[in-house]
């Protein structure tokens, strides 16, 4: 698919692939400042900034006439990231010592969304349009058109914050071209996906499925618990269970 958008739209991607390097280069001068590390606390700075993300996004949308801003089947906007895929993500990627406390500080995508273009040139204008908002400091970006991920999809991320924004929540915006969210979602490619990333991940850790699952499950359990019923109001002894490793 991306071969063929390639070679359909030479002129376009030229355009985007400067746009993705000139978004490159000043998301190089800011370093990402950390999320909250503790699950509730990132749960709280996100919601914080979660309306504002995706008002945000309905701008930038604009700056191209054939993109619009991905919706879920009941049209709205999507969730923020559930928790069994924060720990998940937090577990496998950013700490080394699983029996240790849980630092999720370098997770930038609990607020996400997406905005998808039938062109290249539609996706390199919007990359143009947030360089130059005066709104957003933009502090990480994954150019996967030009370097596609090992499972072969292909996107851009870009990971900012807003300036007004007290914690300086990092959030993260896919820009996807039409063509490959098509193929993904009507050629099982997403299914696809999912089988490699949980095959992938599992072979960077020590720890069997078996264990990381219960892990994972039992403080899920805890989180929702505190979401639902405490309304984000942390329970220490919740929090020191788990920090502690004791079930």
């Amino acid at each position: 698919t991306m071969k063929n958008i390639r070679s359909k739209e030479h002129a376009g991607f030229a355009h985007f692939t400067l746009a993705a390097q000139k978004i490159q280069a000043e998301a190089k001068k800011n370093k990402c400042p950390r999320n909250p590390s503790y699950l509730i606390d990132l749960y709280k700075s996100g919601r914080a900034a979660y309306n504002q993300f995706h008002a945000f996004l309905a701008k930038a949308a604009q700056a191209s006439t054939t993109a619009y801003v991905y919706k879920t089947s009941l049209g709205g906007h999507p969730n923020m990231k559930g928790p069994y895929r924060v720990l998940e993500k937090g577990v496998f990627k950013y700490n080394d010592d699983p029996t240790g406390p849980l630092d999720l500080s370098q997770v930038r995508d609990l607020v996400r969304g997406s905005i998808i273009d039938l062109t290249m040139l539609g996706l390199a204008r919007i990359g143009e349009h947030i360089l130059a908002s005066e709104k957003v400091t933009v502090c990480r970006v994954k150019d996967r058109f030009n370097n596609p991920s090992a499972a072969g999809w292909t996107d851009m991320l870009v990971n900012f914050y807003f300036n007004d924004d007290p914690v300086k929540h990092v959030c993260e915006l896919q820009l996807i071209h039409f063509k490959m969210l098509s193929q993904r979602t009507t050629q099982e490619g997403h299914d696809s996906y999912n089988v490699y990333r949980v095959r992938y991940v599992a072979r960077q850790t020590a720890l069997t499925p078996t264990l990381l699952t219960t892990i994972m499950r039992h403080y899920a359990c805890c989180v929702n618990r505190l979401l639902v019923v405490d309304s984000i109001s942390p329970s220490k002894t919740c929090r020191d269970q788990f920090d502690s490793g004791l079930f």
